[in-house]
């Protein structure tokens, strides 16, 4: 199998790969939460995965609201262009 055909299946099957970036995020947490804590300069960085989940939960916020503002800047009536 190569490169192109592997490709072609995550595109056909979308839920595969949703369920693959699931899994990825969710090995990052769990590495997280096992790394030795050194010396903390912020009182978050004492909380274990904080850094972790701040990021994961600010590229989805940042996603959302950059689809939204595509749709509501870039929208464009059906019949804009007649």
């Amino acid at each position: 199998m190569n490169l192109v055909e592997v490709l072609e299946k995550l595109r056909r099957e979308t839920g595969l790969l949703k369920k693959l970036f699931y899994l990825v995020l969710i090995l990052l947490i769990l590495f997280d939460l096992f790394l030795p804590r050194g010396h903390a300069h912020f009182l978050v960085d004492k909380v274990p995965a904080f850094w972790t989940f701040f990021t994961v939960i600010g590229g989805f916020l940042l996603a959302r609201f950059s689809k939204g503002m595509a749709h509501t800047i870039l929208g464009k009536k059906e019949d804009f262009y007649g």
